[in-house]
């Protein structure tokens, strides 16, 4: 029958007969971006279920690390969805300016604001760590962290992992993370035999604590696609790792080397203090994480989060952010200015 513009900027089909459908100009935009193959920098290798670009790292590329203030993303919806963007995009971000002590700082309250909740685990919802065996764990201890995805035992790993400085009376513990889409680009350009060989076989992962009455189990493919036959994540933790099976062909021996040795290149690792009144979130599913060899006190807490939460409060902190620019009267572009801030790597 016809399309007309809505008021809101949304197009609006009304069709023979009778009804009318209503599509945001945000959707159009995302469709328009697949079919051209600019939506993601990737494509076809990174899955169309992300409908941002991502901007991939390593040491070299990025200069300065994405930050934002604690008291602008609790009390601005534009804050927080350029805070969430930060994450979407690179991977990770530090919060910076929190409140620094354990009884000051509200795990469940920043949860909230980047994915709705916390999610719960073996470790609890909300977990604070230190040196000190608390649970069969290596990060319970004072020792180096290789980098790692977590959960690879788990048949569905946390989206997003939050970490919050407490206390830090110590030498060494540099937080270090590696972008792991970036790593698996630099894969299947120079060794395109090894990427698929880690796409279609599986590594079993284990998490045993007898001790509390666990034992945790699954084998996975180190490179998970969507059912589009995109990347989606990468799951790789030598420290849950198990032997692979007798029967492993060599193929996939040299294929984990390879990516071993890749995710150790020196240019993939990014190291800085995470110090107290600071909270770094990252994406389990891209980013790999670790520390290094420390002594004396360092405490942190945290949580887990899903993913499909976090794509929910991006989606619903635009749509706030906009309604919020809209009726400043400021251009709603400036929603993207993803500024980051001088903090050094």
């Amino acid at each position: 029958e016809g399309a007309r513009v809505g008021e809101d900027g949304s197009l609006v089909v009304e069709w023979v007969g009778g009804g009318a459908n209503r599509y945001e100009s945000e959707w159009i935009d995302e469709q328009v971006a697949e079919l051209s193959g600019k939506r993601i920098a990737l494509a076809p290798m990174m899955g169309c279920e992300f409908p941002h670009s991502k901007t991939l790292w390593d040491n070299k590329t990025l200069t300065v690390l994405p930050t934002a203030k604690y008291d602008e993303v609790m009390h601005s919806e534009v804050k927080c969805y350029q805070w969430l963007r930060q994450i979407d995009e690179y991977g990770f971000s530090l919060l910076e300016d929190c409140p620094s002590t354990y009884e000051t700082f509200d795990v469940e309250e920043v949860a909230k604001k980047a994915a709705n909740y916390s999610r719960n685990s073996i470790f609890g919802g909300v977990w604070s760590f230190e040196s000190g065996y608390a649970h069969a764990d290596t990060a319970y201890t004072d020792k180096a962290l290789p980098a790692h995805v977590d959960s690879c035992y788990c048949y569905d790993p946390p989206g997003l992992q939050m970490l919050h400085c407490i206390d830090y009376e110590a030498t060494g513990g540099l937080s270090t993370l590696v972008d792991g889409f970036n790593v698996l680009k630099r894969l299947r350009e120079d060794h395109p035999e090894h990427f698929a060989t880690l796409q279609t076989h599986v590594i079993p992962y284990s998490y045993h604590d007898p001790v509390q009455g666990i034992h945790l189990h699954n084998c996975t493919p180190a490179i998970v696609s969507s059912y589009h036959g995109n990347l989606k994540q990468i799951r790789y933790n030598d420290c849950d790792r198990d032997p692979l099976p007798l029967d492993a062909p060599p193929a996939l021996y040299a294929a984990w080397d390879a990516l071993t040795r890749c995710i150790k290149h020196p240019s993939s690792t990014i190291r800085f203090q995470l110090l107290p009144g600071t909270t770094l979130i990252f994406d389990n599913w891209r980013l790999l994480h670790g520390r290094t060899l420390f002594k004396g006190k360092r405490r942190l807490v945290g949580c887990y989060m899903n993913m499909e939460d976090f794509r929910s409060r991006l989606a619903v902190c635009k749509r706030a952010a906009n309604e919020q620019l809209r009726r400043a009267g400021t251009k709603v572009a400036q929603e993207e200015d993803l500024r980051l801030s001088s903090f050094a790597v």
